[in-house]
């Protein structure tokens, strides 16, 4: 590496500020050919130098746009143009999102189409957010992308509107709402769409939006007559002539849904989970029976939405891995009423598969949650189970039996979610319980896998000024007697404090 003293840095400055210059005329360059017309303003230098130039530069857009007046700072800028896709796809990349902008990553795919094949996880996030991307339902593994409104000419170039142009005359989109005139606008997640199409090999998607679904999301997923998807025949980006995303997708998260739910065309799909962001949905069973591919999911998590006739829902499915029907994350969880008599007895066909089984919109009717834990001992393989805590050692009505007695043998991991101070009172009940039926070897109640107790106190009864310690709720020797009768971990969540785990 080139060492720079005295004249040269006062060099590097220089060409740093000419550099920034412009950056300021290039900001409205179109695409295209853009690398193949270099200033003849800047001297020709070593790539020393020029790595030390780039390292002013810590904007990722910014970097590209400085390319724009130069060949070589092009070619030396390669990593830090394409790291994102490079790092997520070997790995590496430690925390945080891959990338902010999907303008950035809509222009690194078109330049470097054979890119396309590594992004195979992608988190999007479609409307006018106020939060923080720590708010948002992202993951340090997957590209995070937040959709704005840029002009499509600004992005594709000229050859790119021209075929998508064509495209559309294929796919006779209603002229009431020209779907090249929301491409060009960016506006209703067709950005998004355009993105999409363009990932050959993505498998995983989760969409998070502030409305719902955008109209041209919903042509993603409809398929026509002849069973293709015409929006995947868009060639010229990852240079197939078939980019069908049903070949991989197999793990679609939609954050966000409304009463408009599109007709899923995803033949492969194996983890399904349908969330309502805002407020309670409720929709009709016949909005997901006819959906191509859903009879093959078997991870399902169902949102703070209410499916109207669930035992016709849950009959469109293969014995499921794991299956959860809960609500917000609110004060009150109990925030949708539905009947769930027959959630559990319905998902007979589980009984040999399930290992993950979460219910939280339980209603306080002692009939219901019978119904509901008199089935739980036949799932042979559950290995973690999530409830409310008032549904944990609350006694049944007609019967002197609670939930605990029902739990599986095979129970590795218990969640109780809307904890309050009477949760201790309930652990010790449960300690005494376990003990006993280990020594007398009651198996049915003894719970021999049992390892580790979650409490989550998000949506709880408990006090804010409550929060500090754990003093608040107990002392230690009591938690520590706790843990070593009942000989698990115990770990609590909360918003408030970060809790930490109280082992053996």
């Amino acid at each position: 590496m080139l060492s720079l003293k005295g004249s040269s840095k006062a060099l590097v400055c220089k060409l740093k500020d000419k550099i920034t210059t412009k950056l300021g005329r290039k900001r409205s360059v179109k695409l295209t050919n853009s690398l193949e017309s270099p200033s003849p303003n800047l001297l020709v230098l070593p790539d020393e130098l020029l790595i030390q130039i780039e390292s002013y530069l810590d904007d990722q857009n910014d970097v590209r746009n400085a390319c724009l007046v130069s060949r070589s700072l092009a070619r030396t800028s390669q990593e830090k143009l394409y790291r994102n896709i490079d790092l997520v796809h070997n790995g590496k990349f430690a925390s945080g999102p891959a990338t902010y902008s999907l303008r950035l990553l809509l222009r690194t795919l078109i330049e470097r189409s054979d890119l396309a094949s590594r992004v195979k996880s992608l988190n999007m996030y479609i409307g006018n957010y106020q939060r923080s991307w720590e708010d948002m339902h992202g993951t340090s593994d997957a590209f995070n992308v937040r959709e704005a409104r840029y002009p499509m000419e600004e992005i594709l170039s000229d050859f790119h509107i021209q075929m998508l142009s064509m495209v559309v005359l294929q796919l006779k989109v209603p002229s009431e709402r020209p779907w090249m005139l929301d491409v060009r606008s960016g506006c209703d997640g067709a950005l998004a769409g355009v993105l999409l199409a363009m990932l050959p090999r993505l498998s995983k998607l989760k969409i998070e939006t502030a409305r719902s679904m955008p109209p041209f999301l919903k042509m993603l997923f409809a398929s026509d007559p002849d069973g293709r998807f015409p929006l995947f025949r868009i060639a010229g980006f990852a240079g197939l002539k078939d980019c069908l995303i049903s070949h991989h997708m197999a793990n679609f998260s939609w954050f966000g849904i409304g009463k408009e739910v599109p007709l899923l065309g995803l033949p492969y799909l194996t983890t399904l989970h349908l969330s309502s962001l805002h407020q309670p949905v409720a929709l009709p069973h016949t909005r997901f029976t006819n959906c191509v591919g859903i009879s093959n999911v078997t991870d399902l998590r169902i949102e703070g939405v209410n499916i109207q006739n669930i035992a016709q829902f849950l009959g469109c499915f293969k014995p499921l891995r794991s299956f959860a029907y809960c609500g917000h994350n609110v004060p009150t969880l109990n925030n949708i009423i539905v009947d769930f008599s027959d959630v559990v007895p319905l998902l007979y066909k589980s009984y040999s598969s399930l290992e993950y089984l979460e219910i939280t919109l339980l209603t306080d009717r002692p009939d219901l949650i019978y119904r509901l834990v008199g089935s739980l001992h036949r799932f042979q393989r559950l290995k973690e189970f999530v409830i409310p805590q008032r549904a944990f050692l609350g006694n049944i009505s007609h019967c002197t039996k609670t939930l605990i007695d029902f739990l599986p043998s095979s129970l590795e991991t218990l969640t109780l979610v809307q904890a309050n101070n009477d949760i201790w009172t309930d652990l010790r009940s449960f300690a005494s319980r376990k003990s006993k039926a280990a020594q007398e070897h009651d198996v049915l109640f003894a719970v021999p896998n049992l390892r580790n107790i979650r409490l989550d106190w998000r949506g709880g009864a408990c006090d804010k000024d409550e929060w500090g310690s754990l003093s608040a709720f107990m002392a230690y020797d009591e938690l520590f007697d706790i843990l070593r009768d009942l000989r698990v971990d115990i770990e609590m969540l909360g918003n408030e404090a970060n809790f930490k785990a109280y082992k053996v």
